[in-house]
């Protein structure tokens, strides 16, 4: 685990390949919905969705909410602004062929987001370049 005031990569998590799987196919045929930016709260999260987000909230020994699923591209970064204390959670369900998006926040190197690891960070901006990115899952910690 990476252990950084504000950023952290919270061990792989293994165990959520099925689910995955699942959730993209929900997702390929209309059943849960992508959006272009970090909404409120999904509306009808599937229960796979709530199964794989209690997994993570496990996980990272926290309260999770305001899920939303974004499409991240070159022409569509997600800005995320939180209060002080407030943390983002963001898993890749689904990385393009050319490569992830990054997270980036305040004086930090930028990080890839892929594979099977949940990054936890503060306000900072999930971007992609070139053909890069895919879909991401973003939860934030409620306190």
């Amino acid at each position: 685990m990476l252990d950084q005031s504000y950023l952290a990569v919270v061990r792989p998590i293994d165990s959520c390949k099925d689910l995955l799987y699942i959730i993209r196919k929900q997702i390929k045929d209309g059943r849960l919905e992508v959006t272009k930016g970090w909404s409120e709260e999904l509306d009808n999260p599937t229960r796979e969705l709530k199964c794989l987000v209690n997994m993570f909230a496990t996980e990272a020994k926290a309260k999770l909410g305001e899920i939303s699923i974004v499409d991240v591209d070159a022409d569509n970064p997600v800005a995320v602004e939180l209060d002080f204390e407030d943390y983002v959670y963001i898993f890749c369900i689904k990385k393009r062929d050319e490569g992830p998006a990054v997270w980036m926040e305040r004086e930090l190197p930028e990080m890839e987001v892929e594979g099977m690891n949940l990054v936890r960070g503060d306000s900072g901006v999930l971007s992609a370049t070139g053909k890069r990115g895919g879909l991401y899952l973003m939860m934030r910690k409620r306190f």
